[in-house]
């Protein structure tokens, strides 16, 4: 008998990395392995004795129902991540690998999901051309769609920021005010002033989580005070 799957064994039980595992989606909505067959076959044939091999612990040689009970939840703790993923992703692509699953579940697997909901989001993120970093969808949605660096949305290139400062510095002037639109607001010290670009910021006008996009039209130069504190609400 070969020892390979004793090795797979003492790798899940030791905490170690076990390889990424291939599935893809066929026309009848059933999954079949494309890559790490032979590792799921081992994981159930050890569960279910149905092919009794022994793995090595402290020492001694193990079967699945002689190992202690942390021993055994390690290694269904396997089949309860893969469960908790199949019950909230449809989406079965590229991007769903090399994902740190392990880590997702602990940190989210109390949280609700509706399925229609995330496979909604999740083809909107795949078409959204300014996602640049699709594989941070999965962990973007399970976090409740906050953290946008996670998605890495393509700023404003240096182009539009030279346009839009040259026209917003223009009008500006021409009515003796702030080229930064929120400094004007007020009398403040800073109501007047024109700021070079290098002490501005773009920003969008319409934010991106509300479907604005990453375009000259969109896009207004804040100074760097005014564009922080808008960031942080």
């Amino acid at each position: 008998m070969t020892h390979r799957p004793r090795l797979s064994k003492k790798s899940l039980l030791k905490g170690y990395p076990i390889g990424l595992m291939y599935f893809v989606r066929n026309e009848d909505g059933m999954y079949e392995v494309l890559d790490g067959q032979q590792r799921i076959t081992s994981f159930a044939r050890f569960v279910n004795q149905s092919w009794p091999f022994a793995v090595e612990r402290n020492g001694k040689p193990r079967y699945f129902n002689s190992l202690n009970d942390d021993d055994k939840e390690l290694v269904n703790h396997f089949e309860t991540v893969i469960d908790w993923i199949d019950g909230i992703f449809e989406y079965t692509g590229k991007e769903m690998c090399w994902q740190e699953w392990g880590k997702l579940y602990g940190e989210y697997h109390n949280n609700p999901y509706a399925k229609d909901d995330v496979s909604s989001q999740f083809d909107k993120l795949l078409d959204d051309p300014f996602v640049t970093n699709k594989c941070g969808i999965p962990e973007y949605i399970l976090g409740g769609s906050t953290e946008k660096q996670l998605l890495n949305i393509r700023v404003f290139d240096e182009a539009i920021k030279r346009n839009v400062y040259k026209k917003q510095t223009a009008e500006a002037e021409a009515e003796g005010i702030s080229n930064c639109p929120f400094c004007v607001v007020g009398d403040g010290p800073n109501s007047k002033r024109i700021y070079k670009l290098s002490e501005m910021d773009a920003d969008h006008v319409t934010a991106w989580s509300r479907g604005g996009s990453t375009t000259e039209d969109n896009c207004q130069m804040l100074c760097k005070t005014h564009n922080r504190s808008k960031g942080n609400r």
